[in-house]
């Protein structure tokens, strides 16, 4: 790997290298600069020549993304572009090293080129992307596949062959003129006016309802005539609050707030019962993070949907029994965890409608959406495309204004079928709820050294950790906690890896434990397995 440079709009790009035993660490930034908030930077780099070049079988073999990055990877995407076209599947993998996960890219031909994507897609930590791609080679061999960025993305120029000379007297020239320039000018205008047109009137229809009144009955009026609310107002009656909704577990808030649960509000339930002395979170063993039966909680405290969980996790324990069951251990498929933890999701999104946070017949809103999209995009294709051969073909005088009908009409559909995710829209009890739980975010997205010790000496401090998992602010609580000088892990998780680590562990351990590995056989003499160390360079994007 050579040419290695890195730019930052905002901060120090400096390129130092750290030599190991086989390979060499980019290091990036300036060690005498401290830097808080997210930051971009652009790495490129040269890779040598990964191709063998042979004329007709050509190969190249690549960890597009290597294994060595300690944190997960959100976003990972992949390109690669080989100057010929591509000879059988494509073998691709995924995961840590020796993993035998197969990936399915994309493979798009084009004149003299191939190229194949895949992605986005989420990695966990010390998780990559392998390829290896045959190809028909050129006789003449174009230079070696050289450009690679950070997004792990290679590109090989290749211009199509000339056409020169080719017509014939029988082929009419095709229509020209200042119409058609004024179409192509026009059309892209008319698809983004009818898309916006439509996503707005959709989300508008999508929008939460909250109580009248002033900003105080918006959110504690508890009942009476209720109205639509805007993002922008909904964000206006939000004021900062310092304790979380009463009644509310931060698995369940944490769902109300992204208007569906997810991966942090599964880990925030289970975080919240080992705060609350169900449970331990075990990091001693740095190979997979481990669930500890402890059975010490409140079992009046106890939701139905905790209890559920409790007994999915550690088969069925008996609350009132002092039998110790055996520890859950993440890190790898378990068809018994797994179970439990898809029916925590399904717990959890049952709530929201139970407790009548959202409003009811979203999914039927959704699918009608999508439908009405369809059909618009359906009908305006047809409509430009007809028109515009008509017109080609000299069966119409009307002008080409006749095909921007077509593509409003698209627009349109385009528009409701982005919009229809956003059908989901919560009730004035859910917005109410919702408004408090963004108000305790705020107040965890603000917090500094004084508010965790002060949370400290009140006995509060732990009580927000799993708010803050559930409301994506781990790193910005456990800074707090470290101005603090205190340690928000004490008395639910052993380990000694820090807050941010330990969930993050804890967060990649379970989604392994619920997700079912998929393996296939590999061809070609090729193991198929994510290769060690730094691969092709080493960068992901996150």
């Amino acid at each position: 790997m050579r040419n290695v440079a890195a730019s930052s709009a905002t901060a120090s790009a400096e390129v130092t290298f750290e030599p190991r035993a086989d390979f060499e660490v980019v290091v990036l930034g300036d060690p005498n600069q401290s830097l808080t908030g997210a930051h971009d930077y652009r790495l490129s780099y040269t890779l040598g020549a990964v191709a063998d070049g042979r004329a007709g079988d050509a190969t190249v073999e690549l960890n597009l993304i290597g294994t060595l990055s300690e944190v997960p990877i959100d976003n990972a995407s992949v390109v690669l572009a080989v100057p010929g076209a591509v000879l059988g599947d494509v073998v691709c993998s995924i995961g840590g090293v020796g993993s035998t996960t197969r990936c399915s890219p994309t493979v798009t031909a084009g004149s003299g080129s191939s190229t194949i994507s895949l992605g986005p897609v989420d990695l966990d930590a010390e998780q990559g992307i392998s390829m290896l791609v045959a190809y028909d080679a050129p006789a003449d061999p174009a230079p070696p596949v050289q450009p690679f960025s950070d997004e792990a993305r290679t590109t090989v120029a290749d211009t199509p062959p000339s056409l020169d000379g080719l017509a014939t007297e029988s082929t009419p020239p095709p229509p020209a003129g200042g119409g058609v320039l004024l179409l192509l000018a026009a059309m892209p205008l008319v698809l983004a006016g009818g898309a916006g047109g439509a996503w707005l009137w959709v989300r508008r229809h999508g929008r939460d309802r909250r109580w009248a009144g002033g900003a105080v009955d918006a959110v504690y009026a508890g009942g009476g005539p209720s109205t639509s609310v805007g993002e922008a107002e909904a964000h206006d009656l939000v004021t900062v609050a310092f304790v979380a909704p009463r009644d509310v577990r931060p698995g369940e808030g944490g769902a109300l707030w992204r208007l569906r649960s997810g991966p942090d509000d599964q880990v925030a339930t289970v975080v919240d019962l080992a705060i609350r002395g169900w449970i331990t979170i075990d990091e001693s063993d740095r190979s997979a993070p481990a669930l500890v039966w402890r059975g010490q909680g409140d079992r009046s405290d106890l939701a139905p949907f905790e209890l559920t969980l409790l007994q999915g996790l550690f088969a069925g324990v008996d609350l009132d029994s002092a039998a110790q069951p055996p520890p859950v251990t993440l890190g790898k498929y378990s068809s018994t965890f797994a179970s439990a933890w898809t029916r925590l999701s399904g717990d959890l999104d049952d709530l929201l409608t139970s407790r009548q946070w959202l409003r009811g017949g979203a999914g039927v809103r959704t699918l009608v959406a999508v439908a009405a999209g369809v059909v618009l995009l359906g009908v305006g294709m047809l409509w430009a495309v007809g028109m515009a051969g008509g017109r080609v073909a000299g069966q119409t005088a009307l002008g080409w204004a006749v095909v921007l009908p077509g593509g409003l009409l698209a627009g349109l559909g385009i528009g409701t079928m982005l919009a229809a995710g956003g059908m989901r829209a919560r009730t004035p009890e859910g917005f109410s709820v919702w408004a408090q739980v963004e108000g305790l975010r705020l107040f965890m997205d603000g917090s500094e050294g004084e508010h965790a010790r002060q949370a400290a000496e009140q006995g509060t401090l732990r009580q927000y950790v799993a708010w803050a998992v559930a409301l994506d602010e781990v790193d910005r609580w456990e800074s707090a906690c470290t101005q603090a000088g205190v340690d928000p892990t004490q008395g639910w998780m052993v380990g000694g890896l820090g807050l941010g680590v330990g969930l993050g562990r804890l967060r990649a351990g379970s989604s392994a434990a619920a997700t079912q590995p998929k393996s296939s056989g590999a061809g070609g003499g090729f193991s198929g397995s994510v290769g060690g160390g730094a691969g092709g360079g080493g960068f992901g994007s996150r």
